[in-house]
């Protein structure tokens, strides 16, 4: 069972670290000047699901850790 946690865990921050270089790109893509509003839509969205992926990844690590 803690495997397929770790798994689960593991895979949030794969998907995490995925968002990460897709934001990267649309960055460097429209660099810092002004971006069409769906550029924008497009990386808050990016960064809200990558922050999502991560609080899981550690809310799984933390419950499969805890003794029960």
């Amino acid at each position: 069972m803690t495997e397929t946690l770790h798994e689960q865990a593991q895979g949030l921050r794969d998907y995490a670290e995925a968002l990460d270089l897709s934001i990267g790109a649309t960055v460097r893509a429209y660099g810092s000047g002004v971006r069409p509003a769906w550029v924008s839509e497009d990386i808050a969205m990016d960064t809200m699901l990558r922050d999502q992926a991560l609080a899981e990844a550690d809310r799984i690590e933390k419950s499969s850790s805890e003794p029960k």
